[in-house]
């Protein structure tokens, strides 16, 4: 064997043999399928690995583990439509991961719109072993197939006749049943423990459960923020078909109603998502009546009962039974409560540990809380007072601005909740009565969170005042009493606050600042506040990424129209379009095209860097362009080193500015240049990114986020062509840390400043996020200009040839930007720290 094939593939050889051979022993095990699926992906057996992989499924068909692999080996294979099919079967079970962003991106993939795209594929891989593996996989396969394991995996038809009928109106019977541990779970220290996040329990009943309704209870003494229990219901063998319900909380224990349409083959309790140790206080089991069903959901919700109810009469008795289920369905934790649970409960923000910090403190910052209230409007004062009244830092003072006098009564009401409260004549007024110390403005309607006052104070302190002129935190919605639509802020950022108003109304300022910027002013707070801001330095604007305040209106709808762009003082100055190409004349060609006819800028010229290109139809398209004057080309030879190809061509550019923009780029707005360019000459301003598309319309590229993904990553990729992006940040210009240098401009004195691109250490991935960053540590400000809107003709599935030496570059090129980088890789104050790292979609953290 060891003249065939080499020492690493004889191990691997060794390792599938060994698999193969428990296999035998556990044919249904869907884990060792899965053990085994790896190995032969690992020595290139795609075809067989997908093969164990769909086995692994048929074992157990609610598990998302061997279905998010087979996606993943199908998407690599260019199997683009069923792997969408794989993920969205994922995203249809109730525990799995978080597939939103995969989904989204092979949808977009798979629009007719992007067929222009060529597609990387991945080289199949060499598979020296398949003559070896051959023989023993045929005699698995054949083992597989009379465990029944051949099957394919569509669910089975549920028989119509055996649909319950009506059920009976009054029967109820215990099924006495018992939790009995299934899965991932042990005896530890006398109580039961998770081993992992999804212990099963197998429930076993003594009476038989038949299709119709149940009830289920069950008491849990866990310490996770989020705990809810999955009830399976398995219908075909397998659980090739089943059913799931959520357990809700009431009365202290988690409870659902359910509906069994489909013969019952056994039951399983999962109780947690979560690891760790937890107690069973009380289960129970039910088949229940169709009277008990009703008064369940005319308890939640009467308009839903009767409607169900009338459904009966008008469409018979399923499509009543039907809307009862409906009604009684407990929905899953949407991201945001997920996300109260998890990451609201450290012990600084608990009432009692702020109280006893603030003790230690020898100097208590003093706050005076500026309430604007119109009495004839239809905003409740009652709730904010209220918020107030629970805050547990005490060293604060309230004055509420009337749009008119208050009445004696209406004072007494205030004074009641908050004793010593002021009533100032105007905001001049409310800001020169408060000496020293900060004011902090809140909206009459909104309600602050307990610590809300507490968090300003504290992080005052902690700085000794120092870089806390300004405060501002994040926010959410009061909605129907729940908590929703969270605004999570990047730090600060002076164009996205002009264009948008991000930081809100919530905010604490230094007195004296509000004082200077009041004085003469006849306007109202915003007036104020947006003196106050524009005149701000970074070092004096603190962003808290705590959500302190819940605003009582859901956001109004955006008045932010983009503008078109200034010519700067001194005119458009020279722009030189720096397009790196080997070959690829087609694309070129059509790249260059847009780029001169649909481009309105007055002084702009084209410079190809031709890295060895050698095809006929390239060099005679580089005479012909060149011979119209408005296009050169520069020879850059040698291996691709992307760095290199643009240093080069910006020491010949004739440009005072520069643009780095890739052979796939199209143009198709006329404005694009003026409004990068608009930004770019701005003093302050480093490297401006644009808004790139892909021919459908969706979003590619709109400003890089360190720390998602490996290093740095698009967090609003994929989303619509029309989506105005959270807080209005895909239409309104505002600062990133990087861009990407497949269009990207610089003025040339500043690329030149930073020393250019890394061509020693990153010559093909992350040049540009270097860049950026280095013009950041500068001083510099990183743009993105959503006005400046172009197609860029990657792939979607960009990254599936990333095999082999271009894999280990990558990692090498990876590692040096997170060394040089590590702090501002950690921590970009630009992406919220509340914001997934794991997805490019800026969603919620898990």
């Amino acid at each position: 064997m060891s003249a065939e094939i080499s020492l690493d593939d004889q191990r691997r050889l060794a390792a599938i043999s060994a698999m193969m051979g428990e296999l035998r022993h556990e044919i249904t095990s869907g884990p060792r399928w899965v053990q085994l699926a790896h190995l032969l992906k690992e020595a290139g057996a795609l075809e067989e690995a997908e093969k164990a992989y769909r086995t692994a499924i048929r074992c157990d068909g609610t598990e998302w583990d061997p279905r998010l692999h087979l996606a993943h080996l199908l998407k690599r294979l260019d199997r683009l439509a069923e792997a969408l099919a794989v993920f969205e079967a994922i995203r249809a079970l109730p525990d799995g991961p978080n597939v939103d962003h995969e989904v989204a991106g092979l949808r977009v993939a798979l629009l007719p719109e992007n067929n222009v795209i060529q597609r990387p594929v991945a080289p199949p891989p060499a598979a020296p072993l398949a003559p070896h593996l051959e023989a023993l996989l045929d005699d698995l396969w054949s083992e597989r197939a009379r465990a029944g394991l051949d099957r394919t995996e569509a669910a089975p038809a549920v028989d119509a006749t055996t649909r319950p009928r009506l059920s009976s109106l009054t029967c109820s019977t215990d099924l006495k049943a018992e939790l009995v541990p299934k899965a991932h779970l042990v005896l530890r220290d006398g109580g039961l423990t998770g081993t992992t996040d999804n212990p099963q329990f197998e429930i076993r009943c003594a009476t038989a459960c038949a299709p119709g309704w149940i009830e289920i209870e069950l008491g849990i003494d866990m310490t996770s923020p989020i705990v809810e229990p999955i009830l399976y219901v398995e219908h075909a063998p397998q659980w090739q078909a089943f059913s799931t319900f959520r357990l809700a909380p009431r009365n202290g224990r988690f409870h659902a109603v359910c509906r069994l349409d489909a013969p019952v083959l056994s039951l399983r309790l999962d109780p947690s998502d979560t690891a760790g140790p937890f107690a069973v206080t009380q289960f129970g089991l039910r088949q229940i009546g169709l009277s008990r069903v009703v008064r369940h959901a005319w308890k939640r919700d009467r308009a839903a009962t009767r409607e169900a109810l009338a459904r009966r009469r008008h469409e018979g008795a399923a499509a009543m039974e039907a809307a009862l289920a409906q009604c009684l369905a407990n929905p899953a934790l949407d991201a945001y409560q997920r996300w109260i649970r998890r990451y609201e409960t450290p012990s600084r923000l608990a009432p009692d540990q702020a109280r006893a910090n603030v003790a230690r403190w020898p100097k208590k910052p003093a706050l005076a809380v500026l309430v604007e209230w119109d009495p004839a409007g239809a905003t409740p004062l009652a709730q904010t007072l209220a918020s107030l009244g629970e805050q547990v830092y005490p060293h604060w003072t309230l004055d509420i601005l009337s749009s008119r006098p208050l009445t004696a009564q209406e004072r007494q009401q205030i004074e009641t909740v908050v004793p010593g409260a002021g009533f100032p004549d105007n905001l001049s007024a409310a800001i020169d009565s408060r000496q020293g110390g900060h004011i902090v403005h809140v909206e009459a309607g909104d309600r602050l969170s307990p610590v809300a006052l507490f968090r300003l104070a504290e992080e005052i302190f902690a700085k000794r005042g120092k870089g806390t002129d300004i405060l501002y935190t994040d926010e959410d919605h009061w909605v129907a009493g729940d908590r929703r639509d969270p605004l999570f802020k990047p730090d600060w950022d002076p164009d996205f606050q002009a264009a948008t108003g991000y930081v809100g109304s919530f905010v604490a300022i230094r007195q004296d600042r509000l004082s200077q910027a009041c004085a003469g002013s006849s306007g109202g707070w915003q007036e104020v506040l947006t003196t106050v801001l524009s005149g701000a330095a970074e070092t004096d604007v603190l962003h808290i990424p705590d959500v302190l305040n819940h605003r009582h209106v859901t956001t109004k709808p955006a008045t932010f129209i983009p503008q078109p762009p200034t010519e700067p003082a001194g005119g458009w100055p020279h722009v030189t379009l720096m397009i790196p190409t080997r070959d690829s004349v087609d694309i070129l060609r059509n790249g260059v095209a847009s780029l001169l006819h649909e481009t309105d800028y007055p002084d702009v010229d084209i410079l190809i860097i031709d890295n060895d290109s050698t095809q006929p139809e390239t060099l005679a398209y580089f005479d012909e362009i060149a011979a119209g004057g408005q296009v050169g080309i520069v020879t850059v030879p040698g291996p691709f080193n992307f760095a290199h190809l643009n240093n080069q061509a910006a020491a010949v550019a004739r440009g005072t500015v520069l643009g780095l923009v890739n052979n796939d780029i199209l143009a198709i707005e006329p404005s694009w240049l003026k409004a990068m360019v608009a930004e770019a000459v701005r003093p302050e301003i480093g490297a401006v990114g644009a808004k790139l598309v892909y021919p459908s319309g969706h979003v590619q590229h709109a400003g890089m986020a360190c720390g998602v993904g490996y290093v740095t990553a698009h967090p609003q990729k994929f989303k619509a062509g029309d989506d105005r992006g959270s807080m209005d940040s895909l239409i309104a210009t505002h600062r990133v840390s990087t861009v990407t240098a497949a269009c990207l401009v610089v003025e040339r004195r500043k690329y030149d400043d930073v020393g250019g691109m890394d061509e020693a250490a990153l010559q093909v991935a992350f040049n540009d996020v270097d860049l950026c960053l280095k013009l950041d540590a500068a001083g510099y400000r990183n743009l993105m200009v959503p006005a400046a809107r172009l197609v860029h003709l990657e792939s979607a599935t960009r990254g599936l040839d990333m095999t082999g030496e271009k894999a280990d570059r990558f990692r090498r090129e990876a590692e040096t930007v997170l060394a040089r980088w590590k702090p501002r890789i950690t921590h970009d104050p630009f992406y919220n720290v509340n914001l997934t790292r794991d997805r490019e979609d800026g969603s919620i953290k898990d």
